[in-house]
């Protein structure tokens, strides 16, 4: 990949644009291959979320990722290089493609603004090949966009990438990238323009699949006698509920909300192209790998958050005391450390649990942090540590095997993975849970438990609905979240009972 300063080509004007254009439909020509031209400006103050929403086309894809613990937010769109990896080595295709993106790219611009230069963002289902009913569902997406634009530590960048080769129309691209360039320069933010009309009451209808409540903790029994067998240390069980509504749902106000209520999560936002969206809150980062260092985590070990600090104080206590929960966590822990030190990884030991509160649970979390060598890329670590026994279990491959027998369909998006990564191999992903897919009135929505030795069949479905809470909150209105959430709890609701404008169906208790 060619490194060049703004300057490189002369004056930073149409003719200087013109004479990088030449240069790369020159290369392309000696190659036999279009070449990925990638331009980065620093921008004023930019928020994302909010250029995304100005921007959004239902017929191009679209990802956004923000993190207060990674420090950052992006959002880019429309793919101009774009794979779909599958089967068992999908994270090596991936890796491999994006090589050949980035062997012979141009690069201008400066290389020390956040995210600088063409970066691939990516999807991954939780299984290696497609076949669920998930809308969603796919092994895996990855592409560099047309545009994107980030935020780090107060510095903004907006970038522009094309593929440029003989067929290019040179002109039309350098008059696409000049009112591309204006645009992102100076983002009209003004509430005229940002005014949408506004949405007219809806009305939910929220199932549980007939029959969720038993046939989940009958599959916690099958896993719990396999456990008393020796065959499994942990199995992950997950369970589903729909949302359907009246009218289309608006996925990126959703993450609005997502955003203002789960301060402490990894919020993310993907469109596939369709129209399809998939967007969470993800409390679990999978890994991230910058300038030599990785940092992941064991999050396993839940608890409900209390009505006032004091109980909240008395349920955290509860929680670090628990054998059950520790338990969990440790398992968790010695797998993703055994995966990271069969790459030759070593873990600065930090074995003190921590508390994460999120809005309406608590979770035991284990920072596990190293250096990697030179030459590492975060994909490696990806393959060796999805899915973690936080989503799957351990052994890994019993444990999945297990999930498959009992759930009965492939999870599709859910347990999946969100992130990014660039040239150096650098990149952050995270799990995909507290998530839903969404395509036009429908919402799914998923959410999992882990069973070890010592778990108890209702107090793991009580786990799911907490955790499905998390999501419902930011779909239905206030007053309307004790119907939906009595809905996923199991408790006997029905449309005439529910409260508001939502409705119960399909449940077995």
């Amino acid at each position: 990949m060619e490194l060049l300063p703004l300057d490189a080509f002369g004056s930073r004007d149409q003719d200087g644009l013109m004479r990088l254009l030449e240069y790369a439909r020159d290369k392309s020509a000696s190659i036999g291959k279009p070449v990925l031209v990638s331009i980065t400006l620093p921008g004023r103050f930019l928020d994302p979320l909010v250029v995304l929403q100005m921007v959004n086309d239902p017929a191009v894809a679209h990802f956004f990722l923000q993190s207060s613990v990674l420090g950052c937010s992006v959002a880019g769109a429309e793919p101009v290089m774009e794979a779909m990896p599958e089967g068992e080595d999908r994270f090596r295709k991936a890796k491999e493609q994006a090589g050949e993106w980035f062997e012979h790219a141009v690069c201008v611009g400066d290389a020390a603004l956040p995210f600088a230069g063409p970066h691939v963002f990516c999807s991954f289902g939780f299984e290696d090949d497609c076949g669920s009913s998930d809308p969603f569902d796919t092994a895996g997406h990855i592409y560099i966009p047309r545009w994107h634009v980030a935020s780090h530590g107060g510095r903004y960048s907006a970038v522009a990438n094309l593929a440029v080769d003989a067929e290019t129309d040179l002109h039309a691209s350098a008059e696409g990238l000049l009112r591309a360039h204006r645009r992102f320069s100076d983002f009209d933010f003004s509430p005229s323009v940002l005014e949408e009309q506004p949405e007219s009451e809806r009305r939910t209808r929220v199932r549980v699949p007939d029959g969720s409540k038993e046939s989940f903790l009958r599959g916690v029994g099958l896993v719990l006698d396999r456990i008393r067998e020796g065959g499994v240390g942990k199995v992950v069980l997950s369970r589903a509920c729909e949302v359907e509504s009246d009218q289309d749902w608006r996925s990126l106000e959703i993450m609005e909300r997502l955003r203002t209520s789960h301060p402490e999560c990894h919020v993310f936002a993907l469109q596939n192209g369709t129209g399809v969206n998939l967007i969470g809150a993800s409390p679990e980062r999978l890994v991230s790998v910058h300038e030599g260092h990785y940092e992941t985590e064991a999050l396993a070990g839940s608890i409900a958050r209390g009505s006032h600090a004091r109980m909240d104080a008395f349920l955290a206590g509860q929680l670090l005391g628990d054998p059950k929960e520790i338990s969990e966590n440790q398992l968790v822990y010695d797998s993703i450390r055994a995966r990271l030190e069969g790459l030759g990884l070593r873990c600065e030991l930090n074995r003190q649990p921590q508390i994460l509160s999120l809005p309406s649970i608590q979770h035991l979390r284990v920072p596990i942090s190293g250096e990697v060598p030179d030459g590492m890329h975060v994909l490696s670590l990806v393959e060796a540590l999805h899915p973690t026994p936080a989503l799957g279990g351990v052994p890994r491959i019993e444990a999945l095997a297990m999930i498959r027998q009992i759930e009965g369909f492939p999870r599709g998006a859910y347990g999946g993975l969100t992130g990014w990564f660039n040239a150096k191999g650098e990149g952050d992903f995270v799990v995909n849970i507290r998530c839903a897919v969404i395509s036009g009135k429908m919402v799914w929505i998923r959410a999992g438990a882990g069973i070890v030795e010592g778990s108890d069949p209702d107090r793991e479905w009580n786990e799911t609905a907490l955790k499905l809470d998390s999501m419902l909150s930011s779909l239905v209105s206030v007053q309307d979240f004790q119907g939906a959430a009595s809905v996923v709890s199991g408790v006997e609701a029905g449309a005439e009972n529910a409260p508001g404008n939502v409705e119960a169906d399909g449940l077995r208790t």
